[in-house]
C-alpha cells in the first residue's frame, strides 16, 4: 500500500513538471521589432509558446505602454485559436506593411501600431483580456510598473528593462535570447538585439529573414529631386530649363553630355551652369552647399539626393513623388560606387 502511494506521488509530480492546462498563459514574448531600416510602418511582435496547449488565443491580447506605464495602445485583441500548439511554436503579430514588405502572412495584423514616441521607452504586455499580464517586456527609460502574474516569471517582476531603444533603424530585432521553456528573469538579462538580420516565424512555421527595401531600378544615382516625378536618373534632358534633369549632376548639357557653356547666373548664387550649377532657378543648390539630409533633393549638384558628410548614399527605398525611382540606389548600396555600373 505505502508504495503504491508513493508510486501515485510520483505520478502526480512528474505531471506537474510541465503546466497541462490548454490556455494561453505559458507564452513568451521572444521578439519584437518596430520598424525596418528606419520604415516605421513595418512593425511585428513573436510570441512563442513555452509549453505545448498554449494555442487557445481566444482570451488574451497585446498592448503597449508608453516610457511611464500609461496610455496604453491596443495592437491586437485574440478572438480565435491558432492552429500549431505544440512547444516551441510561435504566434506573429503584424503590421500590414511589416506582411507586404517581408512577404509572410501573419497570425494577426496589428490593429494599431506601436507609436513612434514609445520606442525611445516603453513596454509590450502580453494579457488575458481580464488585463492580467501574463508576460511583460521593457526597453529604454521605461519607468512604469514591471509586474506580472506568476505563470513565466516566479516572483512575477519582469523588471530591469533591456538598456536600448526598441529597433526600429535596421534590420535587427529584440529577442528574448533563451530556450522555449526558460522562465523570465529579467528583461536585461533576457533580451539582446539580435547579431543580424532578424528571422520572425508564424504559426503555420513559415520563416522569412528580415530584408530592407529594395530600388526600383539600379541605374546611376537613383533619383536626386525625389519631388519632382518628371526629374530622375534615366531622364531625357531638357536643355534650356536650367536644371538636371537626369540626375547627373549638370544642368542643360547636351546629347553628348558635353557641359553647358552658358556662364549666366540666373539665380545669383555664384555659379553659372558652366560652372557646375545643377540648378540655376533655386540659389540653394550649387556645388558649394551643404546637402539637406532628408528634403530628397540634390543640394550640392553631385546627382545624389539625401547622401551623409561621408558622401554615403542615403538607404530611403520610397519612391515619394511616384516617377519609378527611389533616392536609394542599389549601385550606392556599399557606400562606393560599382564602376561596372
Amino acid at each position: 500500500m505505502r508504495t503504491t502511494a508513493a508510486a501515485l506521488l510520483g505520478v502526480i509530480a512528474l505531471a506537474g513538471a510541465e503546466p497541462a492546462r490548454a490556455s494561453f498563459h505559458f507564452m513568451q514574448i521572444e521578439q519584437a521589432i518596430a520598424g525596418v531600416q528606419g520604415d516605421a510602418t513595418q512593425q511585428a511582435v513573436q510570441l512563442r509558446m513555452r509549453f505545448a496547449g498554449q494555442n487557445q488565443m481566444q482570451a488574451s491580447r497585446l498592448r503597449v505602454s508608453d516610457a511611464n506605464g500609461a496610455n496604453p495602445v491596443l495592437l491586437f485583441d485574440f478572438t480565435a485559436p491558432v492552429t500549431n500548439g505544440s512547444a516551441g511554436d510561435r504566434v506573429l503579430v503584424a503590421s500590414a506593411s511589416f506582411a507586404a514588405a517581408q512577404g509572410i502572412t501573419p497570425d494577426a495584423i496589428m490593429t494599431n501600431t506601436i507609436p513612434l514616441s514609445y520606442l525611445g521607452g516603453g513596454r509590450l504586455t502580453f494579457e488575458s483580456d481580464d488585463g492580467g499580464v501574463v508576460y511583460s517586456l521593457c526597453w529604454g527609460s521605461y519607468g512604469g510598473p514591471n509586474t506580472g502574474t506568476t505563470d513565466n516569471d516566479p516572483d512575477g517582476q519582469f523588471g530591469p528593462c533591456e538598456p536600448g531603444p526598441l529597433p526600429s533603424s535596421s534590420l535587427v530585432a529584440l529577442r528574448f535570447t533563451g530556450i522555449a521553456s526558460a522562465i523570465s528573469t529579467t528583461n536585461a538579462a533576457d533580451y539582446a538585439p539580435t547579431s543580424a538580420a532578424a528571422v520572425f516565424s508564424n504559426n503555420a512555421r513559415a520563416q522569412v529573414t528580415i530584408s530592407g527595401p529594395q530600388p526600383v531600378s539600379a541605374v546611376r544615382g537613383g533619383d536626386c529631386d525625389d519631388t519632382d516625378a518628371n526629374v530622375f536618373a534615366g531622364q531625357v534632358e531638357a536643355v534650356g530649363n536650367r536644371f538636371d534633369d537626369d540626375c547627373d549632376g549638370l544642368a542643360d548639357e547636351d546629347a553628348n553630355n558635353a557641359p553647358s557653356s552658358d556662364s549666366g547666373d540666373a539665380d545669383f548664387d555664384g555659379f553659372s551652369l558652366a560652372a557646375g550649377d545643377c540648378d540655376d532657378t533655386n540659389p540653394a543648390a550649387r556645388p558649394s552647399a551643404a546637402e539637406i539630409a532628408g528634403d530628397r533633393y540634390d543640394n550640392d549638384c553631385d546627382g545624389l539626393a539625401d547622401e551623409d558628410a561621408n558622401d554615403n548614399p542615403a538607404l530611403d527605398a520610397v519612391d515619394h513623388d511616384g516617377d519609378g525611382r527611389a533616392v536609394f540606389d542599389r549601385v550606392f548600396v556599399s557606400g562606393f560606387e560599382d564602376p561596372a555600373s
